[in-house]
């Protein structure tokens, strides 16, 4: 995937620019609020004054409440800007993570190789094996047997589990690293050669 932007990694540029440019956009949200918490003020004192000379001065009152409209249309205005700018922070927090992603999942795949596939398959295989016999002891009817045989066979049945979970991943570990042991032991034959 990273090379079809033209890079092969992540770069550190780009991870650098884009956490300075969540933190500005931040920045920016905690500088709108602030805004807003201020003209809120100044929205219940216009209004309070409104009130105030509504009862001597009818003009200066309908000026006050000029004025916490015009406030009230700041507010709004604000409130749209945080959450556009919240909005865009949040796309490009989900697009680094999405690309953060491609990028690991590109160096997975490329970390498996055939022969890895092919320990895996043998290994699922094994594993599947496994659980078709669990199912089967499982898919017998509960009425043949007293809670003793019952109890046994579920301990059983659990170490076998755990058996094969401990057996599946330390071979498949092995594998590997037997499997890289050897490409490595063939490259430097063939250096030598």
């Amino acid at each position: 995937m990273s090379k079809i932007f033209g890079r092969d990694e992540a770069s550190p540029r780009r991870v650098d620019s884009t956490l300075t440019s969540i933190e500005k956009l931040k920045e920016t949200i905690e500088i709108i609020e602030n805004g807003i918490r201020n003209i809120e003020k100044k929205m219940k004192e216009a209004k309070s004054k409104a009130i105030f000379k509504s009862q001597n001065d009818e003009k200066a009152a309908l000026n006050w409440m000029k004025k916490y409209k015009i406030f009230e249309d700041q507010i709004e205005e604000l409130y749209q800007s945080r959450n556009k700018l919240e909005e865009h922070r949040l796309i490009i927090e989900n697009n680094t993570n999405n690309i953060d992603s491609c990028v690991i999942n590109h160096n997975r795949s490329n970390s498996i190789n055939n022969n890895n596939v092919d320990i895996i398959t043998d290994e699922i295989n094994e594993t599947s094996d496994i659980v078709e016999e669990i199912n089967g002891v499982l898919s017998l009817p509960f009425n043949c047997y007293d809670d003793e045989d019952l109890k046994r066979e579920l301990d059983q049945i659990i170490s076998l589990v755990d058996y094969c979970n401990d057996l599946y991943f330390e071979s498949i570990e092995s594998k590997i690293r037997k499997k890289d042991e050897e490409d490595e032991l063939v490259k430097k034959l063939e250096e030598l050669e």
